[in-house]
Protein backbone atom coordinates (compact mmCIF):
# COMPACT_ATOMS: atom_id res chain seq x y z
CA UNK A 1 0.00 0.00 0.00
CA UNK A 2 1.37 3.60 -0.88
CA UNK A 3 0.29 6.29 0.98
CA UNK A 4 0.58 9.92 0.04
CA UNK A 5 1.16 12.03 2.80
CA UNK A 6 -1.22 15.19 3.87
CA UNK A 7 0.25 18.17 5.23
CA UNK A 8 -2.76 19.19 6.73
CA UNK A 9 -2.04 20.51 9.92
CA UNK A 10 -5.53 20.78 11.34
CA UNK A 11 -6.66 17.55 9.70
CA UNK A 12 -6.91 15.87 13.24
CA UNK A 13 -4.59 17.60 15.12
CA UNK A 14 -7.47 20.15 16.36
CA UNK A 15 -9.96 17.40 16.90
CA UNK A 16 -7.36 15.30 19.53
CA UNK A 17 -7.14 19.07 21.30
CA UNK A 18 -10.59 18.64 21.87
CA UNK A 19 -11.03 14.80 22.84
CA UNK A 20 -8.03 16.13 25.42
CA UNK A 21 -9.98 18.99 26.57
CA UNK A 22 -12.88 16.44 26.87
CA UNK A 23 -11.00 14.03 28.74
CA UNK A 24 -9.89 16.57 31.32
CA UNK A 25 -13.80 17.75 31.74
CA UNK A 26 -14.40 13.95 32.28
CA UNK A 27 -12.31 12.94 34.49
CA UNK A 28 -13.60 16.18 36.97
CA UNK A 29 -16.74 15.23 36.85
CA UNK A 30 -16.32 11.41 37.21
CA UNK A 31 -14.73 12.48 40.27
CA UNK A 32 -17.26 14.81 41.22
CA UNK A 33 -15.72 17.85 41.84
CA UNK A 34 -17.45 21.77 41.23
CA UNK A 35 -17.76 22.76 38.03
CA UNK A 36 -15.87 25.97 37.93
CA UNK A 37 -12.89 23.71 39.39
CA UNK A 38 -13.83 21.21 36.18
CA UNK A 39 -13.76 24.07 33.87
CA UNK A 40 -10.41 26.25 35.60
CA UNK A 41 -8.33 23.01 35.20
CA UNK A 42 -9.21 21.82 32.33
CA UNK A 43 -7.97 25.27 30.77
CA UNK A 44 -4.93 25.63 32.50
CA UNK A 45 -3.84 21.94 31.48
CA UNK A 46 -4.76 22.60 27.64
CA UNK A 47 -2.68 25.36 27.95
CA UNK A 48 0.57 23.50 29.31
CA UNK A 49 -0.57 20.27 26.87
CA UNK A 50 -0.53 22.64 23.74
CA UNK A 51 2.57 24.91 25.11
CA UNK A 52 4.53 21.82 26.03
CA UNK A 53 3.52 20.19 22.83
CA UNK A 54 5.41 22.96 20.59
CA UNK A 55 8.43 24.46 23.03
CA UNK A 56 10.11 21.47 22.95
CA UNK A 57 10.20 21.40 19.26
CA UNK A 58 12.83 24.11 19.30
CA UNK A 59 16.53 24.18 19.94
CA UNK A 60 16.67 25.31 23.59
CA UNK A 61 19.21 27.90 21.93
CA UNK A 62 15.76 29.62 20.81
CA UNK A 63 14.12 29.92 24.06
CA UNK A 64 15.32 32.94 24.70
CA UNK A 65 13.75 34.81 21.76
CA UNK A 66 9.98 32.91 22.47
CA UNK A 67 10.66 34.78 25.68
CA UNK A 68 11.74 37.66 24.86
CA UNK A 69 8.61 38.17 22.43
CA UNK A 70 11.28 38.16 19.00
CA UNK A 71 10.43 36.70 15.83
CA UNK A 72 10.54 32.97 15.95
CA UNK A 73 9.10 30.91 13.54
CA UNK A 74 5.70 28.93 14.14
CA UNK A 75 6.72 25.34 13.87
CA UNK A 76 4.09 23.00 12.98
CA UNK A 77 5.64 19.98 14.98
CA UNK A 78 4.78 18.60 17.83
CA UNK A 79 6.08 16.29 20.50
CA UNK A 80 4.32 14.55 22.67
CA UNK A 81 6.72 14.10 26.04
CA UNK A 82 6.67 17.89 26.17
CA UNK A 83 3.15 17.93 26.06
CA UNK A 84 2.60 15.53 29.22
CA UNK A 85 5.62 17.05 31.07
CA UNK A 86 3.89 19.97 31.08
CA UNK A 87 0.95 18.79 32.11
CA UNK A 88 2.21 16.43 34.80
CA UNK A 89 3.72 19.65 36.19
CA UNK A 90 0.07 21.49 36.12
CA UNK A 91 -1.05 18.69 37.63
CA UNK A 92 1.27 18.92 41.03
CA UNK A 93 0.56 22.76 41.01
CA UNK A 94 -3.35 21.97 40.91
CA UNK A 95 -2.96 19.34 44.12
CA UNK A 96 -1.78 22.41 45.83
CA UNK A 97 -4.11 25.02 44.44
CA UNK A 98 -7.47 23.04 43.87
CA UNK A 99 -6.78 20.48 46.40
CA UNK A 100 -7.29 17.67 43.80
CA UNK A 101 -6.85 14.01 44.25
CA UNK A 102 -4.62 11.44 42.74
CA UNK A 103 -8.12 9.43 41.29
CA UNK A 104 -8.24 12.04 38.71
CA UNK A 105 -5.07 10.28 36.79
CA UNK A 106 -6.94 7.31 36.97
CA UNK A 107 -10.26 8.80 35.21
CA UNK A 108 -7.27 10.46 32.71
CA UNK A 109 -6.07 7.10 31.88
CA UNK A 110 -8.37 5.68 30.90
CA UNK A 111 -8.85 7.82 27.96
CA UNK A 112 -5.02 8.74 27.33
CA UNK A 113 -4.84 5.76 24.66
CA UNK A 114 -7.94 6.44 22.66
CA UNK A 115 -6.05 9.83 22.31
CA UNK A 116 -3.32 8.23 21.44
CA UNK A 117 -4.65 6.47 18.71
CA UNK A 118 -6.57 9.19 16.87
CA UNK A 119 -2.83 11.09 17.11
CA UNK A 120 -0.97 8.07 15.63
CA UNK A 121 -3.63 7.91 12.88
CA UNK A 122 -2.53 12.08 12.07
CA UNK A 123 1.26 10.06 12.27
CA UNK A 124 0.61 7.88 9.65
CA UNK A 125 -2.06 9.94 7.15
CA UNK A 126 1.22 12.56 7.83
CA UNK A 127 4.29 10.25 7.16
CA UNK A 128 5.95 10.88 10.72
CA UNK A 129 7.50 8.10 13.22
CA UNK A 130 7.79 6.03 10.47
CA UNK A 131 9.54 2.43 10.37
CA UNK A 132 12.75 0.47 9.22
CA UNK A 133 12.55 -1.21 5.91
CA UNK A 134 10.79 -4.59 5.88
CA UNK A 135 9.65 -7.12 3.39
CA UNK A 136 6.55 -8.19 5.09
CA UNK A 137 3.60 -8.64 3.50
CA UNK A 138 1.94 -5.81 5.87
CA UNK A 139 4.74 -3.65 5.20
CA UNK A 140 3.39 0.01 3.48
CA UNK A 141 5.04 2.48 0.69
CA UNK A 142 4.97 6.07 1.01
CA UNK A 143 4.93 8.22 -2.35
CA UNK A 144 8.18 10.18 -3.03
CA UNK A 145 6.97 13.62 -1.26
CA UNK A 146 7.57 11.80 1.84
CA UNK A 147 10.13 11.81 4.75
CA UNK A 148 10.49 8.28 4.50
CA UNK A 149 11.17 8.44 0.80
CA UNK A 150 13.43 11.63 1.27
CA UNK A 151 15.48 9.38 3.89
CA UNK A 152 16.42 6.53 2.18
CA UNK A 153 17.29 7.95 -1.36
CA UNK A 154 19.99 10.04 1.17
CA UNK A 155 21.11 6.90 2.61
CA UNK A 156 21.08 5.48 -1.37
CA UNK A 157 18.48 2.97 -1.30
CA UNK A 158 16.28 4.00 -4.05
CA UNK A 159 17.07 6.63 -6.48
CA UNK A 160 15.48 10.19 -6.64
CA UNK A 161 13.92 8.79 -9.98
CA UNK A 162 11.52 5.95 -7.92
CA UNK A 163 8.04 6.52 -7.43
CA UNK A 164 7.78 5.54 -3.30
CA UNK A 165 9.60 4.41 -1.03
CA UNK A 166 10.70 0.73 0.14
CA UNK A 167 8.53 -0.85 2.31
CA UNK A 168 8.62 0.18 6.02
CA UNK A 169 6.94 -0.95 9.29
CA UNK A 170 3.84 0.74 9.55
CA UNK A 171 4.79 1.58 13.33
CA UNK A 172 2.37 4.40 13.65
CA UNK A 173 -0.31 1.24 13.57
CA UNK A 174 1.70 -0.85 15.92
CA UNK A 175 1.33 2.23 18.40
CA UNK A 176 -2.64 2.05 17.48
CA UNK A 177 -2.40 -1.83 18.51
CA UNK A 178 -0.75 -0.95 21.35
CA UNK A 179 -2.57 1.65 22.46
CA UNK A 180 -5.52 -0.42 22.11
CA UNK A 181 -4.27 -3.55 24.23
CA UNK A 182 -3.81 -1.12 26.82
CA UNK A 183 -7.31 0.53 27.06
CA UNK A 184 -8.70 -3.13 26.80
CA UNK A 185 -6.30 -4.16 30.12
CA UNK A 186 -7.08 -1.34 31.88
CA UNK A 187 -10.59 -1.84 31.62
CA UNK A 188 -10.20 -5.30 32.45
CA UNK A 189 -8.13 -4.68 35.88
CA UNK A 190 -9.51 -1.16 36.90
CA UNK A 191 -11.33 -2.47 39.84
CA UNK A 192 -8.58 -5.02 40.81
CA UNK A 193 -6.21 -1.81 41.74
CA UNK A 194 -6.68 -0.53 45.42
CA UNK A 195 -4.77 2.94 45.72
CA UNK A 196 -6.01 5.76 44.13
CA UNK A 197 -3.45 6.63 41.31
CA UNK A 198 -2.40 3.31 40.44
CA UNK A 199 -4.40 2.48 37.61
CA UNK A 200 -2.86 5.45 36.14
CA UNK A 201 0.54 4.38 37.14
CA UNK A 202 -0.42 0.61 35.89
CA UNK A 203 -1.42 2.62 32.41
CA UNK A 204 2.13 4.26 32.37
CA UNK A 205 3.99 1.15 32.70
CA UNK A 206 1.72 -0.93 29.83
CA UNK A 207 2.03 2.20 27.35
CA UNK A 208 5.78 2.54 28.22
CA UNK A 209 6.43 -1.48 27.47
CA UNK A 210 4.85 -0.45 24.15
CA UNK A 211 7.10 2.20 22.95
CA UNK A 212 9.85 -0.48 24.15
CA UNK A 213 8.72 -2.93 22.10
CA UNK A 214 7.66 -0.70 19.18
CA UNK A 215 11.45 0.79 19.04
CA UNK A 216 13.15 -2.20 17.92
CA UNK A 217 10.90 -1.51 14.49
CA UNK A 218 11.07 2.24 13.96
CA UNK A 219 13.18 4.28 12.14
CA UNK A 220 15.44 6.61 14.39
CA UNK A 221 16.23 9.24 12.06
CA UNK A 222 15.59 12.57 13.58
CA UNK A 223 15.63 11.11 17.37
CA UNK A 224 19.39 11.03 19.33
CA UNK A 225 18.14 9.06 21.67
CA UNK A 226 16.84 5.87 19.60
CA UNK A 227 20.32 6.38 17.42
CA UNK A 228 22.69 5.95 19.86
CA UNK A 229 22.69 2.00 20.36
CA UNK A 230 24.05 0.07 23.52
CA UNK A 231 23.75 -3.71 23.76
CA UNK A 232 21.49 -4.05 21.14
CA UNK A 233 19.26 -1.67 22.40
CA UNK A 234 19.15 2.05 22.03
CA UNK A 235 19.12 4.74 24.59
CA UNK A 236 15.51 5.36 25.01
CA UNK A 237 14.73 1.85 25.23
CA UNK A 238 17.14 1.37 28.20
CA UNK A 239 15.19 4.82 29.63
CA UNK A 240 12.17 3.53 29.34
CA UNK A 241 13.53 0.16 30.80
CA UNK A 242 14.71 1.69 34.15
CA UNK A 243 11.29 3.75 34.28
CA UNK A 244 9.01 0.35 33.86
CA UNK A 245 11.19 -1.03 36.81
CA UNK A 246 10.95 1.78 39.26
CA UNK A 247 7.32 2.40 38.40
CA UNK A 248 6.49 -1.46 39.04
CA UNK A 249 8.18 -1.27 42.18
CA UNK A 250 6.52 1.58 43.55
CA UNK A 251 3.00 -0.09 41.88
CA UNK A 252 3.71 -3.16 43.67
CA UNK A 253 4.42 -0.95 47.35
CA UNK A 254 1.56 1.03 46.93
CA UNK A 255 -0.99 -2.10 46.40
CA UNK A 256 0.98 -4.36 49.32
CA UNK A 257 0.44 -0.62 51.23
CA UNK A 258 -2.52 0.65 50.47
CA UNK A 259 -5.79 1.64 52.88
CA UNK A 260 -9.16 2.35 52.02
CA UNK A 261 -8.85 5.77 50.47
CA UNK A 262 -10.57 9.15 52.72
CA UNK A 263 -12.90 10.82 50.13
CA UNK A 264 -13.04 14.82 50.82
CA UNK A 265 -15.67 16.44 49.77
CA UNK A 266 -14.10 18.94 46.71
CA UNK A 267 -14.58 22.20 47.70
CA UNK A 268 -15.74 25.16 45.25
CA UNK A 269 -12.34 27.57 45.55
CA UNK A 270 -13.92 30.41 43.05
CA UNK A 271 -11.07 33.35 43.58
CA UNK A 272 -8.20 30.31 42.89
CA UNK A 273 -10.11 29.33 39.57
CA UNK A 274 -10.43 32.82 38.47
CA UNK A 275 -6.65 33.06 39.12
CA UNK A 276 -5.71 29.73 37.24
CA UNK A 277 -7.47 31.56 34.32
CA UNK A 278 -5.77 34.27 34.10
CA UNK A 279 -2.43 32.42 34.55
CA UNK A 280 -3.65 30.58 31.25
CA UNK A 281 -4.11 34.08 29.61
CA UNK A 282 -0.91 35.04 30.56
CA UNK A 283 0.42 31.85 29.31
CA UNK A 284 -1.42 31.80 26.00
CA UNK A 285 -0.64 35.58 25.84
CA UNK A 286 2.98 34.66 26.41
CA UNK A 287 3.69 31.78 23.90
CA UNK A 288 1.46 33.25 21.13
CA UNK A 289 4.42 33.46 18.81
CA UNK A 290 4.87 30.08 18.72
CA UNK A 291 1.22 28.92 18.56
CA UNK A 292 -0.41 28.32 15.14
CA UNK A 293 -3.66 30.34 14.95
CA UNK A 294 -5.87 27.33 15.03
CA UNK A 295 -4.14 26.36 18.73
CA UNK A 296 -4.40 29.87 19.39
CA UNK A 297 -8.05 30.40 18.53
CA UNK A 298 -8.81 27.37 20.38
CA UNK A 299 -7.29 27.91 23.52
CA UNK A 300 -9.30 31.27 23.62
CA UNK A 301 -12.42 29.68 23.34
CA UNK A 302 -11.34 27.42 25.56
CA UNK A 303 -10.41 29.90 28.13
CA UNK A 304 -13.65 32.38 27.11
CA UNK A 305 -16.17 29.29 27.96
CA UNK A 306 -14.58 28.36 31.51
CA UNK A 307 -14.86 32.08 32.33
CA UNK A 308 -18.89 31.97 31.45
CA UNK A 309 -18.91 29.19 33.41
CA UNK A 310 -17.15 30.61 36.47
CA UNK A 311 -19.16 33.71 36.21
CA UNK A 312 -22.20 31.37 36.60
CA UNK A 313 -21.35 29.95 39.69
CA UNK A 314 -20.26 32.96 41.36
CA UNK A 315 -23.54 34.60 40.92
CA UNK A 316 -25.15 31.78 41.96
CA UNK A 317 -23.26 30.07 45.22
CA UNK A 318 -21.10 33.43 46.47
CA UNK A 319 -22.69 35.83 48.95
CA UNK A 320 -19.79 37.96 49.79
CA UNK A 321 -19.24 40.65 48.02
CA UNK A 322 -15.46 40.95 48.39
CA UNK A 323 -15.10 37.45 46.87
CA UNK A 324 -17.71 38.41 44.20
CA UNK A 325 -15.90 41.39 42.86
CA UNK A 326 -12.47 40.06 43.41
CA UNK A 327 -13.22 37.10 41.30
CA UNK A 328 -15.15 39.20 38.62
CA UNK A 329 -12.02 41.95 38.27
CA UNK A 330 -9.53 38.70 37.67
CA UNK A 331 -11.88 37.51 35.11
CA UNK A 332 -11.88 41.00 33.82
CA UNK A 333 -8.71 41.17 33.56
CA UNK A 334 -7.63 37.47 32.07
CA UNK A 335 -11.05 39.33 28.87
CA UNK A 336 -8.65 41.99 28.69
CA UNK A 337 -5.56 39.92 28.12
CA UNK A 338 -6.83 36.90 26.21
CA UNK A 339 -7.46 39.92 23.14
CA UNK A 340 -3.47 41.30 23.33
CA UNK A 341 -2.33 38.76 20.37
CA UNK A 342 -1.23 40.28 17.29
CA UNK A 343 -3.39 40.15 14.39
CA UNK A 344 -0.47 40.79 11.95
CA UNK A 345 1.91 37.97 13.83
CA UNK A 346 -1.35 36.06 13.18
CA UNK A 347 -1.79 36.57 9.41
CA UNK A 348 1.63 36.27 8.66
CA UNK A 349 2.69 33.56 10.23
CA UNK A 350 -0.55 31.08 9.84
CA UNK A 351 -2.40 29.97 6.55
CA UNK A 352 -5.80 30.82 8.30
CA UNK A 353 -6.41 34.27 7.09
CA UNK A 354 -8.26 36.21 9.91
CA UNK A 355 -9.05 39.42 8.33
CA UNK A 356 -10.57 41.39 11.73
CA UNK A 357 -11.50 40.17 15.35
CA UNK A 358 -11.72 42.12 18.54
CA UNK A 359 -13.62 42.42 21.94
CA UNK A 360 -16.69 44.53 22.90
CA UNK A 361 -16.53 45.65 26.85
CA UNK A 362 -19.22 47.31 27.89
CA UNK A 363 -21.36 48.43 30.92
CA UNK A 364 -24.68 50.12 31.59
CA UNK A 365 -27.72 51.67 34.06
CA UNK A 366 -31.11 52.41 33.39
CA UNK A 367 -34.74 52.20 35.15
CA UNK A 368 -38.23 53.13 34.31
CA UNK A 369 -41.54 53.63 36.05
CA UNK A 370 -44.73 51.16 35.36
CA UNK A 371 -48.10 50.57 36.58
CA UNK A 372 -48.75 47.17 38.58
CA UNK A 373 -52.16 46.18 37.17
CA UNK A 374 -54.56 44.92 40.22
CA UNK A 375 -57.21 42.48 39.33
CA UNK A 376 -60.45 41.21 41.05
CA UNK A 377 -61.55 37.67 41.87
CA UNK A 378 -62.99 37.38 38.41
CA UNK A 379 -59.89 38.79 36.99
CA UNK A 380 -60.94 41.82 35.98
CA UNK A 381 -58.80 44.98 36.32
CA UNK A 382 -59.61 47.25 39.71
CA UNK A 383 -56.93 49.90 39.44
CA UNK A 384 -52.85 50.64 38.71
CA UNK A 385 -50.34 51.29 41.71
CA UNK A 386 -47.37 53.37 40.73
CA UNK A 387 -44.10 51.30 40.71
CA UNK A 388 -40.27 51.46 39.24
CA UNK A 389 -36.67 49.23 38.37
CA UNK A 390 -33.81 50.02 38.08
CA UNK A 391 -31.08 48.06 36.34
CA UNK A 392 -27.18 47.97 35.98
CA UNK A 393 -25.23 45.48 33.39
CA UNK A 394 -22.07 45.04 32.07
CA UNK A 395 -20.30 42.32 29.30
CA UNK A 396 -18.24 41.51 26.75
CA UNK A 397 -18.63 40.32 22.79
CA UNK A 398 -15.94 38.99 21.02
CA UNK A 399 -16.49 39.84 17.20
CA UNK A 400 -15.90 38.09 14.14
CA UNK A 401 -15.47 39.93 10.60
CA UNK A 402 -14.59 37.37 8.53
CA UNK A 403 -15.30 39.82 5.34
CA UNK A 404 -17.74 43.24 4.66
CA UNK A 405 -20.95 40.87 4.34
CA UNK A 406 -20.30 38.19 7.55
CA UNK A 407 -19.79 39.93 11.29
CA UNK A 408 -20.35 37.04 13.49
CA UNK A 409 -20.73 37.90 17.39
CA UNK A 410 -20.56 36.24 20.67
CA UNK A 411 -20.86 37.32 24.09
CA UNK A 412 -22.16 36.86 27.77
CA UNK A 413 -24.30 39.87 29.36
CA UNK A 414 -25.00 39.68 33.41
CA UNK A 415 -26.30 42.31 35.44
CA UNK A 416 -29.02 43.16 38.10
CA UNK A 417 -32.22 44.11 38.16
CA UNK A 418 -33.94 45.91 40.75
CA UNK A 419 -38.62 46.28 41.60
CA UNK A 420 -40.09 48.04 43.35
CA UNK A 421 -43.18 46.40 42.31
CA UNK A 422 -43.97 42.37 41.78
CA UNK A 423 -43.18 42.06 38.42
CA UNK A 424 -40.70 39.94 39.15
CA UNK A 425 -43.05 37.76 41.44
CA UNK A 426 -42.82 33.90 41.28
CA UNK A 427 -38.68 34.18 40.34
CA UNK A 428 -38.17 33.56 44.27
CA UNK A 429 -36.11 36.69 44.67
CA UNK A 430 -35.21 38.02 47.74
CA UNK A 431 -35.52 41.89 49.39
CA UNK A 432 -32.08 43.41 48.98
CA UNK A 433 -32.87 47.32 49.54
CA UNK A 434 -34.68 49.03 52.65
CA UNK A 435 -37.81 48.34 51.14
CA UNK A 436 -38.36 44.63 52.17
CA UNK A 437 -41.26 44.28 49.05
CA UNK A 438 -38.23 45.47 46.74
CA UNK A 439 -37.27 42.12 44.72
CA UNK A 440 -33.83 42.27 43.02
CA UNK A 441 -32.64 39.44 40.83
CA UNK A 442 -29.54 38.83 38.68
CA UNK A 443 -29.02 37.45 35.14
CA UNK A 444 -26.72 36.03 32.93
CA UNK A 445 -27.41 36.17 28.92
CA UNK A 446 -24.96 34.20 26.52
CA UNK A 447 -25.62 35.11 23.36
CA UNK A 448 -24.70 34.60 19.31
CA UNK A 449 -25.36 36.56 16.18
CA UNK A 450 -24.64 36.49 12.83
CA UNK A 451 -25.49 39.17 10.84
CA UNK A 452 -24.90 39.24 6.59
CA UNK A 453 -25.72 42.29 4.11
CA UNK A 454 -29.31 41.99 3.89
CA UNK A 455 -30.04 39.71 7.00
CA UNK A 456 -29.03 39.06 10.40
CA UNK A 457 -30.61 36.52 13.18
CA UNK A 458 -29.31 35.64 17.06
CA UNK A 459 -30.00 33.38 19.56
CA UNK A 460 -29.46 33.51 23.38
CA UNK A 461 -30.65 32.92 26.74
CA UNK A 462 -31.60 34.83 30.21
CA UNK A 463 -30.62 33.13 32.88
CA UNK A 464 -32.38 34.68 35.71
CA UNK A 465 -30.25 33.42 38.97
CA UNK A 466 -33.01 32.20 41.31
CA UNK A 467 -33.79 29.10 43.04
CA UNK A 468 -36.30 28.34 40.21
CA UNK A 469 -35.44 27.97 36.61
CA UNK A 470 -37.26 30.73 35.16
CA UNK A 471 -35.65 32.08 31.96
CA UNK A 472 -36.38 34.31 29.11
CA UNK A 473 -34.95 33.55 25.08
CA UNK A 474 -33.74 35.59 23.88
CA UNK A 475 -34.17 36.26 19.96
CA UNK A 476 -33.09 38.96 17.07
CA UNK A 477 -34.37 39.10 13.79
CA UNK A 478 -32.89 42.01 10.66
CA UNK A 479 -33.89 42.35 7.39
CA UNK A 480 -32.04 45.13 5.23
CA UNK A 481 -29.21 46.69 5.33
CA UNK A 482 -27.59 48.42 8.35
CA UNK A 483 -25.86 51.22 6.08
CA UNK A 484 -29.19 51.80 4.78
CA UNK A 485 -32.59 51.29 6.24
CA UNK A 486 -33.41 48.13 8.07
CA UNK A 487 -36.13 46.42 9.85
CA UNK A 488 -35.19 44.49 13.12
CA UNK A 489 -37.38 42.72 15.86
CA UNK A 490 -35.85 40.90 19.05
CA UNK A 491 -37.23 39.09 22.11
CA UNK A 492 -35.47 40.06 24.92
CA UNK A 493 -32.14 40.67 23.26
CA UNK A 494 -32.25 43.98 25.29
CA UNK A 495 -33.20 42.91 28.56
CA UNK A 496 -30.11 43.12 29.92
CA UNK A 497 -29.91 47.16 29.30
CA UNK A 498 -33.12 48.02 28.78
CA UNK A 499 -35.06 46.20 31.63
CA UNK A 500 -38.50 45.79 31.23
CA UNK A 501 -38.80 48.01 28.12
CA UNK A 502 -36.26 45.93 26.04
CA UNK A 503 -38.29 42.47 26.71
CA UNK A 504 -39.63 42.95 23.17
CA UNK A 505 -38.92 45.25 20.78
CA UNK A 506 -40.21 46.23 16.99
CA UNK A 507 -38.78 48.75 15.01
CA UNK A 508 -36.52 50.24 12.21
CA UNK A 509 -33.12 51.60 11.94
CA UNK A 510 -30.72 53.07 10.01
CA UNK A 511 -25.94 53.44 10.05
CA UNK A 512 -26.40 56.48 8.05
CA UNK A 513 -23.65 55.13 6.01
CA UNK A 514 -21.05 54.02 8.24
CA UNK A 515 -22.71 51.26 10.75
CA UNK A 516 -19.29 51.26 12.59
CA UNK A 517 -19.83 54.64 13.90
CA UNK A 518 -23.38 55.38 14.73
CA UNK A 519 -26.58 53.63 14.70
CA UNK A 520 -30.36 54.90 15.24
CA UNK A 521 -32.88 52.84 16.01
CA UNK A 522 -36.97 53.45 16.72
CA UNK A 523 -40.20 51.34 17.38
CA UNK A 524 -42.46 50.15 19.63
CA UNK A 525 -42.63 48.21 22.29
CA UNK A 526 -44.53 47.48 25.66
CA UNK A 527 -44.53 47.33 29.37
CA UNK A 528 -46.96 45.72 31.43
CA UNK A 529 -49.58 45.75 28.28
CA UNK A 530 -49.42 49.59 27.75
CA UNK A 531 -47.85 50.13 24.54
CA UNK A 532 -44.69 52.60 24.27
CA UNK A 533 -42.48 54.14 21.53
CA UNK A 534 -38.61 53.60 22.05
CA UNK A 535 -35.66 55.44 20.35
CA UNK A 536 -32.01 53.95 20.34
CA UNK A 537 -28.62 55.73 19.11
CA UNK A 538 -25.03 54.36 19.40
CA UNK A 539 -22.24 56.62 18.35
CA UNK A 540 -18.80 57.07 18.64
CA UNK A 541 -17.46 59.23 21.03
CA UNK A 542 -13.64 58.95 20.44
CA UNK A 543 -11.33 56.49 18.96
CA UNK A 544 -12.86 53.24 20.20
CA UNK A 545 -15.47 54.40 22.68
CA UNK A 546 -18.71 54.45 22.08
CA UNK A 547 -21.75 55.84 24.01
CA UNK A 548 -25.71 54.26 23.57
CA UNK A 549 -28.71 55.64 24.83
CA UNK A 550 -32.28 54.66 25.28
CA UNK A 551 -35.45 56.32 25.97
CA UNK A 552 -38.78 55.06 26.03
CA UNK A 553 -42.00 56.92 25.94
CA UNK A 554 -45.45 56.35 26.71
CA UNK A 555 -47.55 56.96 29.90
CA UNK A 556 -44.30 56.13 32.03
CA UNK A 557 -40.66 57.30 30.81
CA UNK A 558 -37.73 54.26 30.63
CA UNK A 559 -34.31 55.17 29.99
CA UNK A 560 -30.90 53.86 29.96
CA UNK A 561 -27.40 55.07 29.02
CA UNK A 562 -24.08 53.02 28.61
CA UNK A 563 -20.61 52.86 27.13
CA UNK A 564 -18.64 50.50 24.99
CA UNK A 565 -15.17 49.79 24.41
CA UNK A 566 -13.50 48.10 21.48
CA UNK A 567 -10.32 46.06 22.74
CA UNK A 568 -7.82 45.88 19.69
CA UNK A 569 -10.01 46.34 17.05
CA UNK A 570 -8.17 48.13 13.60
CA UNK A 571 -9.82 51.17 11.76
Amino acid sequence: MTIIPSPQFDLIYIPVLILCAGLFVFSGLRQKYPVSTVAALTAFLMVLFVVGLKIISYPINEWQNIFSHKQVEILHSKYLPGGVIFVGFGLLLLKFILKIRLSILDSLILGLPLIGIVQRLDCLLSGCCYGTTTHLPWAIHYSNISPAFNQQVSEELIQVSATSSLGIHPTQLYYVLGFLLVFIFLILFRKRVKTPGSLALLGFILMAVSRFIIEFFREPVGNKLSSMQFAGVNLLQWIILALVLLSTYVLYRREKHCCAPVLVPAKEYLRKSSLLLFVAAVLVWNFSRILAYSEFFFLQVLIALSIVVVIIRLFQKSTIPALRYSTAATLFLTIVLMSQKSTDTIINNDSIFMPQKWWDVKASAGGGNYDKINYDCGGNETGRTPEHYSIVSGGFTYNYLRSRKQHLQAGLNLGKMYDSGELLYGMNSTGTSSNMNSLSINFINPYFKYDFPKFGFGIGYNFLLTNETNALPDLYFRAGRREKYFFDVNLADNLYSSGLAGVWQMGMGSGFGNPDKHMFRAGISTVESKLIAYADAEFLLYDRLFMRTTLDVGNKIHGMVGLKYQIRKNR
